[in-house]
């Protein structure tokens, strides 16, 4: 179990610093404005992500599941699944991706640096 949170940990990491670059990238069009930070409020079951401008303006650009799980509105759901957020505390229907997949969760990303909407 240890060496499973070891590697979240670091999928996790590589992920936070995925959403990092995109935000970088997408504020680079926009010179008078200041990219936003992202960051990551781990809560029992997901993690929250968020880009963070100051201490009051917050938003959250996704969820990580913590644990495998299954849930009646969320559907079944395994350890690093990417979900976009329905609201500020609840993940929305369908796995985006996965921050274990070769690409680390990059395929469940906008340009805008925002989780894709199902297509």
């Amino acid at each position: 179990m240890e060496n499973t949170l070891v590697n979240f940990d670091t999928a996790l990491y590589e992920f936070v610093g995925i959403c990092q670059d995109i935000h970088n990238e997408w504020y680079k069009q926009y010179p008078n404005l200041t990219p936003r930070t992202i960051v990551c409020e781990p809560g029992s079951k997901f993690v929250r992500v968020v880009s963070k401008q100051g201490e009051n303006h917050r938003s959250v650009i996704a969820f990580v599941a913590k644990v495998d799980g299954q849930t009646k509105a969320l559907g079944a759901y395994k350890m690093g699944s990417v979900f976009k957020p329905a609201t500020w505390k609840i993940p929305a229907k369908h796995v985006r991706g996965s921050i274990f997949s070769d690409s680390n969760g990059r395929e469940a990303m906008e340009r805008s640096g925002n989780v894709r909407y199902l297509r």
